[in-house]
């Protein structure tokens, strides 16, 4: 196996047939051991990576990878560190602007209550 996606009741291995972001909806890892023999495996799952950062989908699950001591897979490690990162980035930028949306609707909220409460005068 070489890309394994672990949720907390099972695990299983990355589909490239399949979107990346509806296989790790609810996965908590997602562990990549690199093997020369799986290139066009592990060049679908950085592509997909690349296409949810470019999407602006956000993942959770902490994403661990064995090189196994050769030079592609530890550029392939740090490759898969920055998409990440950028990950990451996405997830904070959907946060703070969910709190800038609620934060709107409140002080809308309490404007028009302000707004009511000088009307009935």
């Amino acid at each position: 196996m070489c890309i394994k996606i672990v949720e907390p009741e099972k695990s299983f291995e990355f589909n490239p047939m399949e979107p990346l972001e509806n296989q790790v909806a609810n996965a908590h890892e997602i562990l990549v051991k690199y093997e020369s023999c799986e290139e066009r495996k592990i060049n679908s799952f950085v592509r997909e990576i690349e296409r949810m950062v470019l999407s602006g989908i956000s993942c959770k699950a902490e994403i661990k990878v064995n090189a196994n001591n050769q030079i592609d897979g530890m550029k392939l490690e740090r490759k898969l560190e920055k998409l990440k990162k950028s990950l990451d980035i996405n997830e904070l930028v959907k946060r703070v602007s969910t709190f800038h949306r609620d934060a709107e609707c409140k002080l809308s909220e309490l404007s028009e209550m302000c707004l009511g409460k000088i009307d009935e005068r």
